[in-house]
C-alpha cells in the first residue's frame, strides 16, 4: 500500500510541476511584455517553493504510513 501511495504522490507532484511550467510560467514568458518577463521567474520561484513544501508533506505522510505499518501487525505474525 505504501508503494501505491508513493506512486500516486509522485504522479501528482510531476503533474503539478508540468502545470506550473506549461500553464503558469509559459504564457507569462511567452507574452514578451515587461510585466510577463518579470512575473515569469517570480511565478516559477514561488511554484518551486510550493512544490518543495508539497513534497515535504507527501514524504512525511509516507514515512508516517511506513512507521504505522512497521508497528502494526493487523493479525499478521510475519512468519
Amino acid at each position: 500500500m505504501i508503494y501505491a501511495k508513493a506512486t500516486a504522490f509522485l504522479v501528482v507532484w510531476v503533474s503539478l510541476a508540468i502545470v506550473l511550467v506549461r500553464v503558469v510560467v509559459g504564457p507569462l514568458w511567452g507574452s514578451a511584455t515587461d510585466i510577463g518577463l518579470v512575473a515569469a521567474p517570480i511565478a516559477f520561484a514561488l511554484g518551486v517553493v510550493a512544490l518543495g513544501k508539497l513534497a515535504s508533506i507527501m514524504l512525511k505522510a509516507i514515512a508516517q504510513d511506513r512507521a504505522h505499518a512497521d508497528t502494526s501487525t493487523d493479525g499478521d505474525t510475519r512468519e
